[in-house]
């Protein structure tokens, strides 16, 4: 038989440290903007790479194209 817990302790009060607020979790309307303008491109890529991009993908659970986009944004990003 399982033991109760008694729950007669409890003032409905939480403490702070359970908790972390998240500021700016939105992209800034610019960032939202530049998201939804895409075009579609062809690229060649050797073979040993695109399979490191399937299996990360598969790894984090998403499209490898989705993947490849997001490093790619993220390279031009840091090169302007």
């Amino acid at each position: 038989m399982k033991k109760k817990v008694n729950y007669a302790d409890d003032r409905g009060e939480m403490p702070d440290k359970l908790f972390v607020v998240f500021e700016d979790i939105l992209p800034s309307p610019a960032e939202f903007a530049r998201a939804l303008e895409r075009e579609k491109v062809t690229i060649n890529l050797s073979a040993g790479s695109l399979s490191k991009f399937r299996r990360m993908a598969k790894k984090h659970r998403m499209p490898y194209q989705a993947l490849i986009r997001e490093v790619l944004d993220r390279v031009a990003t840091r090169m302007e």
